[in-house]
């Protein structure tokens, strides 16, 4: 990776090389850019198709916009259609004491909501304000999972060609030198979350004696199962309702 945090088309297309000769059954993309031109001009498209067609699963991050963007199309090589392509999904959570939770949460519990504060010293904290946020540990607890608000991430690359095809969570903790934890945020963490779950649906598939579906299978059965959220036409991922259709097919 370059200083920039830019990854080279070479390392690119090495680690494209690598994944094939080690048989990988799901790869996981965060590089690339936007790409407002036919997607199959994108230098990222050979390589991602070629990896596609030796039956990798490819999930990629679908892009992060900035706030002085006009428009910010779906990263290459996330926009190719056998991609998963997936954004970030934001879930704020009222925090009130109805949620059994208070102003005062206790930010050394893991479970429940958590609080995300605005980053300083970044070039763009407004995108990723204060706020509230519920966690998937314990916050299905009392009335909060009834109040909380899922909806897209506003800072989500723009909708193009009926991607991205999913949304995850898309913070993910880190520190800065002073060793001060905060949350970062961007559809590179969001993509990684989509990418552990085929991996761990996978698995079960092969426990259970099942062939692994292809990567155009696996695709469809996330959109097939996908959940509608508050905002916006993408649709959040859903791992039980994924994992019940690819058993299905799978049985077929």
């Amino acid at each position: 990776m370059k200083a920039n945090r830019k990854v080279p088309l070479t390392a690119y297309q090495e680690a494209i090389d690598a994944a094939i000769e080690d048989g990988v059954d799901v790869l996981n993309i965060s590089a690339g850019h936007s790409w407002p031109g036919p997607i199959n001009l994108c230098p990222y498209t050979p390589d991602a198709k070629r990896a596609v067609a030796n039956g990798i699963t490819v999930v990629a991050a679908a892009g992060n916009r900035k706030p002085d963007d006009d428009f910010e199309p779906v990263n290459c090589p996330a926009a190719i259609e056998d991609v998963i392509a997936v954004g970030g999904l934001v879930t704020e959570c009222p925090a009130d004491t109805e949620c059994g939770v208070t102003a005062g949460i206790d930010e050394e519990d893991p479970k429940g909501p958590y609080f995300a504060r605005k980053q300083t010293g970044v070039e763009y904290p407004e995108m990723a304000p204060d706020g509230v946020y519920c966690g998937q540990q314990g916050c299905i607890e009392g009335n909060c999972i009834i109040k909380q608000t899922e909806k897209p991430w506003q800072y989500n690359a723009d909708p193009t060609d009926n991607k991205p095809d999913v949304l995850a969570p898309f913070h993910f903790p880190s520190t800065t030198n002073t060793d001060e934890p905060y949350l970062q945020i961007g559809t590179s963490f969001a993509a990684p979350v989509v990418s552990g779950t085929i991996a761990w649906m996978f698995s079960e598939l092969k426990d259970s004696g099942k062939p692994l579906p292809q990567p155009q299978t696996t695709r469809q059965a996330l959109l097939q199962a996908a959940v509608s959220v508050a905002e916006g036409e993408t649709p959040k991922l859903n791992v039980t309702r994924t994992l019940n259709v690819l058993n299905e097919l799978a049985s077929e």
